[in-house]
């Protein structure tokens, strides 16, 4: 994952646990997906190209939600 994206998860994480006071289990879920979902933005496969995480459009977030329900 970019180091850019490394701080936008950790910021995140830290707003799930303190601001929010969900659950550590709760938090490992939520960070969990949105790191799966960079990894699919940023890595690319197949006919689908690697593309900075600023990049991601509502296309890419339904192929990868597509992909998490099968």
């Amino acid at each position: 994952m970019p180091e850019s994206a490394e701080s936008v998860v950790a910021g995140y994480e830290r707003h799930l646990s303190l601001e929010r006071g969900l659950s550590p289990h709760t938090v490992r879920a939520y960070v969990g997906d949105v790191v799966s979902l960079l990894a699919f933005v940023t890595v690319g496969e197949g006919d689908r190209p690697a593309r900075r995480f600023e990049d991601l459009d509502v296309t890419q977030l339904r192929a990868w939600l597509a992909g998490q329900r099968s």
